[in-house]
């Protein structure tokens, strides 16, 4: 998986905003949903809003609403020198995207997601936590058994870290996920049930 090249298709997908995600992450969901607009994410490894962000195109353009989940500078993709006030600030700025600056590891989930007003299948989940296996960790945190992903984005690493992909794909792929591209750095997945 090379960064995602849009297939020729019928359908047309509106990119007048250049993609922000680091390999194609926000143009793959967009061409996945047929460029669904007002849809729903759950991002859990944000880091800047803008730059190597995966929902940025998603909120901005196609008007779609989430949650970002980050630890915060000095983690932070080109944020490690902001306090985390700065940061906070920053995102507050450029997005209306709610954000949980905070260990990914100890969020309750399902109340989050009941607070916000999700619906019971949501159209993507982005998992893009550091080091690998915390996005493996924080992955049988989600509350599966309530809550359903169309789409999912899954930073396995594993160029970094051997045991994080089988990991990831143990529990997805009996969740009924499909895993339809994969690479050194990335699992990505749809739901069996899902029309896309």
């Amino acid at each position: 998986m090379q960064k995602y090249k849009l297939k020729a298709r019928k359908r047309s997908i509106d990119t007048s905003l250049a993609n922000k995600s680091q390999i194609g992450q926000d143009l793959w969901v967009i061409d996945r949903m047929k460029g669904k607009t007002d849809g729903s994410f759950v991002d859990l490894g944000g880091g800047h809003p803008i730059r190597f962000n995966n929902t940025y195109l998603l909120e901005k353009k196609y008007n779609w609403k989430g949650i970002s989940v980050d630890m915060g500078p000095p983690g932070a993709f080109k944020c490690k020198n902001m306090s985390l006030e700065e940061y906070r600030s920053l995102w507050s700025k450029e997005r209306s995207t709610p954000l949980i600056c905070g260990d990914a590891l100890k969020i309750d989930y399902e109340r989050v997601f009941e607070e916000l007003g999700f619906p019971l299948v949501i159209d993507y989940l982005s998992m893009d936590l550091a080091p690998p296996r915390i996005t493996t960790e924080c992955l049988k945190q989600i509350p599966f058994s309530k809550y359903q992903f169309n789409v999912i984005t899954f930073e396995t690493d594993s160029h970094r870290d051997k045991t994080t992909r089988k990991l990831s794909r143990e529990v997805l792929i009996p969740l009924g996920y499909l895993l339809v591209e994969w690479d050194i750095q990335e699992d990505w997945y749809i739901h069996s049930s899902f029309n896309g």
